[in-house]
């Protein structure tokens, strides 16, 4: 009686334990394999990456803006007119900047930017003691675009990189 006793109690202790595994399911088993798989990992990092280096694309093709300001330039120059067998001083300031706005052109793989120059200059001269001072806005418009046969490379490389990400051919 001890002995059926003690085998009872053993196969219930084991039964708690035994019954602590689950049975593996086809779902469960794909599930796992998803996790812990190397292959699929590469794929899912190799898919973000992808997707990053298209919204990098993506932001190549918004407008870009450019300011470059020089707001102070002083110069003094000493030099010896022969003409005139005597020194002369030129001290000269100057402050200018730009203002560039370029946006890229998909369809044609081309560029368009327009740039605004500014700037300001005062110089005086010993030699016949005058002061000139004035000011020059300049207006640039530059269309910059690639060969015939090398255009459209971004517009192709963006559709291609989105067709490859969601599988499809467009």
């Amino acid at each position: 009686m001890k002995k059926l006793l003690f085998l009872f109690v053993n196969l219930t202790l084991l039964g708690g334990l035994i019954s602590a595994q689950q049975g593996l399911t086809l779902n469960l088993a794909m599930e796992i394999a998803e996790q812990s798989s190397p292959a699929i990992k590469r794929t899912k990092f190799s898919l973000q990456r992808s997707q990053e280096n298209l919204n990098a694309q993506r932001a190549s093709m918004k407008s870009n803006f450019s300011l470059s300001i020089n707001p102070f330039e002083y110069s003094n120059n000493r030099e010896f007119l022969e003409f005139a067998s005597q020194w002369n001083n030129t001290e000269r300031y100057q402050s200018s900047g730009s203002l560039t706005v370029s946006q890229p052109i998909v369809a044609t793989d081309a560029s368009v930017s327009l740039t605004n120059s500014l700037s300001w200059q005062d110089v005086y001269s010993e030699y016949n003691d005058t002061r000139t001072t004035g000011f020059n806005n300049n207006l640039f418009l530059n269309i910059k675009r690639t060969p015939v046969f090398a255009g459209m490379g971004a517009a192709i490389g963006i559709d291609a990189v989105q067709r490859g990400m969601h599988g499809y051919d467009a």
